[in-house]
């Protein structure tokens, strides 16, 4: 007869720790923590999980949660056993929405974060170039973040409006740069092979873009 030892969870206690028998790894048992302690961590899990519906905009507040329960167990070196707990949480994740919420936090006010993750922003990447995904430019060219609850919420909506600004900004330039590169084709071209071509073509292009827009 086969034995399903293994298949199901191992009540061995070892301190606040037991052995998942499905997963075989050490895991939290949040039982055996201190009550005051146990509280404050199902209260931030509670807030994690809130998030969790949507991964991608809820990173922020998973990640806020994480730096909070991390700071309450790693003092008794428990964290990692936190995460082993959290099945549906990869570690390697855990620690880039925890990096994400860090950069964030380092930036901006905490008034300012907290809106931004009520109002589900991806203001988070994991390239050195993008550290704030879309919104790193706009970023740059913002006045200071407010400190007061009152103004943070018009300071995201001006973020949110310049970054949008940014993302149309190349368009327009592209435009820009294909005009002037014409032109000066236009005024070195003896034989009149782009002005025929400005006469003939481009006007069909013209009409094609615009039957795209208008659809």
């Amino acid at each position: 007869m086969k034995d399903n030892t293994n298949m199901k969870e191992s009540t061995t206690l070892i301190g606040p720790i037991k052995v998942n028998g499905l997963t075989q790894k050490a895991v939290l048992d949040l039982e055996k923590l201190e009550p005051a302690v146990r509280e404050k961590v199902e209260d931030l899990e509670r807030q994690m999980y809130e998030n969790a519906g949507n991964m991608a905009r809820g990173a922020l507040g998973i990640g806020r949660a994480l730096v909070g329960i991390q700071a309450l167990l790693e003092p008794m070196k428990l964290f990692t056993f936190y995460l082993n707990r959290a099945a549906w949480l990869p570690s390697s994740t855990a620690y880039r929405y925890m990096a994400a919420y860090k950069r964030l936090q380092g930036r901006l006010p905490e008034a300012v974060v907290e809106k931004a993750i009520a109002s589900g922003m991806t203001l988070f990447g994991y390239s050195d170039k993008k550290p704030y995904g879309r919104y790193t430019k706009a970023l740059e060219q913002m006045p200071a973040p407010p400190a007061e609850e009152k103004e943070a919420e018009r300071w995201i909506y001006t973020l949110r409006l310049k970054a949008k600004e940014i993302a149309q900004t190349p368009k327009r330039e592209d435009r820009e740069r294909i005009a002037d590169m014409l032109t000066r084709a236009y005024l070195k071209d003896p034989r009149g092979t782009v002005k025929q071509w400005l006469l003939e073509f481009a006007p069909l292009v013209n009409a094609r873009i615009k039957k795209a827009e208008a659809a």
